[in-house]
C-alpha cells in the first residue's frame, strides 16, 4: 500500500522516531533477538527485569502477550516489528496479570491487526509501561494504550486505521510525539472512538508539546470522567475535528497550543469543551477553525463527581481568527452553565461571530453582556 505523504507545518515538529534515539543507554547484557526467534519463548526464558535487543532486520509475527515487571525491549537500528497483517498484538499486557514498569524504546511496528479499541503496543493491564522513541504505524486498530504512571514519548504514530493512541488510568504523560494521519481511510466514527487520540476516566493527565495533524476526527481528546488534565504546548491542525475536545468530564487547564483548521466534520470549535466544568483556557492561539473556543451543553446524564454540566470555565488571553461558526456557549439543554467567563481574549472575526446560550450575536452585543470587557478586535 502506498501512504499518503506527512505534511509538515512550518514550523519544526519535536524529534520523533525510532531513528531519532542513540541507543547509548541499552545494556550490554541486554538478551539478543534476533530475526526469526521465538521472542515470548526468550522472555519466558529469562528473569523479570531482563533486558531484551531486537536485531536490525524485519521481525515477522512477533507476538509478545505476557512481559514481565521490569522488561525493556529495544531495537537496533532498522528493527522492524511486522505483524503481517493478522490478528495479534506486538507487545501488550491486555490479560488477568497486572505487568510494571515495561520499557518500549526504538522500534518500528507495522502491520499488526488487534481488535478495535485496543492496539499493537501497551495495553490497560500495563502499569508505568515507558513507550519512548519508536514509529507505529498502520494498525488496524489503535498504535498504542497506556494505562496508569505510563508515559508515551517522542513516538512517529501515523497511518493508524482506527485512532493514534489512548490511555486510561492515573497520572498518565503524552509528551513529544508526532501524531499523523489516523483513521486517514475514513472506516470508523469520528463521533465514536477515531482519529488522533481519545482518553477516558484519566486523572492528572498531562499532554504536552505533541505535533498532531491530519487526522480524521479530533486531535486531542479527553472523554469520560476526566479530571485534573493539562494540555499544553501542543501544536494541532488540520484533523476533521476539533483540535482539542474536553467531553463530559471535570477540571483541565488547555494553555499555550497551537490550533489551526479544525474541526470542518465532526462538531465544531478549535477547541471545545461539550459538558464538562472547572477549566481554564488561556494563551491558545486559533486561526481558521471552524469557529473559536466553543462551549456546548446539553443533556449528557452524570459521572464520577456529579451531573455533566457546562460551567466555571474561564477563557482569557488567547487569539481567536476564524469566518464560520462562532465564539462562546452553544445552550441546547437546560441545566448549570453559571461563571463562564471570556475576558482578554483578541478576535479577527465579523458578524454574529458570537453565541451565548441560544443567541448569536455580534461583537457589540457580546461585549453588552458582559463578555469580553476587555477584549481586543483587528
Amino acid at each position: 500500500m502506498t501512504l499518503p505523504p506527512v505534511k509538515l507545518p512550518s514550523s519544526s515538529p519535536p524529534t520523533v522516531g525510532a531513528a531519532a534515539w542513540d541507543r547509548s543507554d541499552v545494556s550490554p547484557e541486554a538478551v539478543r533477538i534476533e530475526v526469526g526467534d521465538d521472542a515470548q519463548k526468550l522472555v519466558d526464558a529469562n528473569p523479570p527485569g531482563t533486558a531484551f535487543l531486537f536485531a536490525s532486520g524485519l521481525h515477522s509475527d512477533v507476538s509478545i502477550r505476557r512481559p514481565k515487571d521490569g522488561n525493556g525491549f529495544f531495537g537496533e537500528v532498522g528493527a522492524i516489528l511486522d505483524g503481517g497483517g493478522e490478528v495479534r498484538f506486538a507487545i501488550v499486557a491486555y490479560d488477568d496479570v497486572t505487568v510494571r514498569d515495561v520499557v518500549i524504546r526504538g522500534l518500528i511496528v507495522q502491520n499488526y491487526a488487534p481488535p478495535t479499541q485496543l492496539a499493537a503496543l501497551g495495553g490497560l493491564r500495563g502499569v508505568g509501561w515507558n513507550i519512548e522513541f519508536n514509529e507505529v504505524r498502520e494498525s488496524s486498530a489503535a498504535a498504542i494504550q497506556v494505562g496508569d504512571r505510563s508515559v508515551i514519548r517522542q513516538n512517529y504514530i501515523h497511518h493508524n486505521r482506527q485512532i493514534g493512541l489512548t490511555a486510561q488510568g492515573s497520572n498518565v504523560l503524552i509528551e513529544g510525539n508526532e501524531i499523523a494521519y489516523n483513521n486517514y481511510l475514513d472506516e470508523f466514527d469520528v463521533a465514536w472512538e477515531a482519529g488522533g487520540t481519545k482518553f477516558v476516566k484519566t486523572t492528572n493527565l498531562i499532554v504536552r508539546n505533541n505535533y498532531v495533524h491530519h487526522n480524521t476526527g479530533a486531535g486531542l481528546w479527553t472523554d469520560i470522567d476526566n479530571t485534573g488534565t493539562l494540555y499544553e504546548d501542543n501544536v494541532v491542525f488540520d484533523n476533521s475535528g476539533p483540535g482539542i475536545i474536553h467531553e463530559i468530564s471535570y477540571s483541565a487547564i488547555i494553555r499555550n497550543n497551537r490550533i489551526e483548521r479544525n474541526a470542518h466534520g465532526f462538531y465544531r470549535g478549535g477547541i471545545l469543551i461539550a459538558n464538562s466544568s472547572d477549566v481554564e483556557v488561556y494563551g491558545n492561539t486559533l486561526i481558521g477553525n471552524d469557529g473559536g473556543i466553543i462551549l456546548i451543553h446539553d443533556d449528557r446524564g452524570s459521572g464520577s463527581q456529579g451531573t455533566y454540566h457546562t460551567r466555571n470555565i474561564t477563557v482569557t488571553d488567547n487569539y481567536s481568527a476564524y469566518t464560520v461558526k462562532a465564539t462562546g456557549l452553544y445552550k441546547n439543554a437546560s441545566g448549570d452553565t453559571s461563571n463562564i467567563e471570556f475576558d482578554r481574549n483578541t478576535y479577527n472575526a465579523s458578524g454574529e461571530a458570537f453565541r451565548f446560550d441560544t443567541t448569536s450575536m455580534t461583537a457589540t452585543e457580546w461585549r453588552g453582556i458582559g463578555q469580553d470587557p476587555n477584549g481586543t478586535w483587528e
